[in-house]
């Protein structure tokens, strides 16, 4: 995604002053969105439901269409982090609306 995002212009970074751990990259034309962010299931939570990353039910696909919705309409959203280091939930992060956005993930698929 870093290689894909710099044929538009820039490094991709995770966003300024967020978390470090950020799946999501942002360069000066592109913002890449993880899809993983939008699991409702940290990975014990997925343990004790007997579900993968990849059941639908552990994943809140509703949030993910209603924020690329926003995205693309030009508005800002809060949109979940999923953390692979620690396979936890973490506080969301702010994303405003990119000049392109790429959806990286199984699910679109």
């Amino acid at each position: 995604m870093r290689r894909l995002t710099s044929v538009f212009g820039g490094a991709a970074e995770p966003p300024k002053g967020g978390n470090p751990d950020s799946n999501t990259l942002i360069s000066d034309m592109t913002t890449v969105i993880c899809l993983d962010d939008y699991h409702s299931l940290d990975r014990t939570g997925r343990k004790e439901k007997g579900v993968t990353a990849l059941d639908p039910r552990a994943n809140d696909f509703d949030l993910m269409y209603e924020q690329v919705k926003a995205l693309k309409s030009g508005i800002a959203v809060e949109k979940p982090i999923y953390n692979h280091v620690t396979g936890l939930l973490d506080a969301p992060e702010l994303i405003q609306p990119p000049k392109i956005l790429v959806i990286e993930g199984l699910h679109p698929m």
